[in-house]
């Protein structure tokens, strides 16, 4: 699974099937995504945003994007809901939450907030507050690599599988 590999995971000339798109695709190019911010905003202590879409993150037909998070501000918990209606990373009775990391730490865990995005196909947060003051602000940094790919008609001898929506949304 290429969420564990070397960032970026996929190189020109890799071959990716998209599980929700069901088909298979070649990666013609390779770019840099270094940065994109986000502030969801002055957020109270204890209190939430939920179902925020964050349209910066999308891209055109045949692109796929791999993104990881670093949250900027303190006390900022992101969750990701992929498809909007179901939260990423839970298990039977809890959800996995996105939390600031110090840099060491961001090196080795820094994959375990990853996620792709498929064209414009949508993706929503809910950025909680879970300090004990108000926040004015709630940033967070969205950086990674985009994929410009082209749809192949067989099927490749070799391929990774992109899973875009959370595991047990679709079956």
């Amino acid at each position: 699974m290429p969420a564990f590999k070397d960032f970026p995971a996929l190189l020109p000339n890799d071959y990716v099937y998209i599980r929700e798109a069901g088909k298979y695709y070649k990666v013609i190019a390779v770019e840099p995504l270094p940065a994109i911010e986000y502030d969801f905003g002055a957020i109270s202590a204890g209190s939430k945003k939920e179902d925020v879409e964050i349209t910066e993150l999308y891209l055109d037909t045949n692109q796929l994007a791999q993104y990881r998070i670093l949250i900027q501000t303190p006390d900022v918990e992101l969750y990701i809901k992929q498809p909007p209606a179901t939260t990423r990373g839970t298990t039977k009775t809890a959800a996995a939450k996105i939390i600031k990391l110090h840099a060491d730490a961001f090196d080795v865990l820094g994959h375990l907030t990853e996620f792709w995005v498929f064209e414009d196909k949508p993706v929503k947060f809910t950025a909680v507050n879970a300090g004990s003051s108000d926040l004015t602000e709630a940033k967070v940094l969205f950086v990674g690599w985009k994929y410009l790919l082209e749809e192949v008609t067989e099927t490749p001898e070799r391929y990774s599988v992109i899973s875009i929506e959370a595991i047990g949304a679709r079956k």
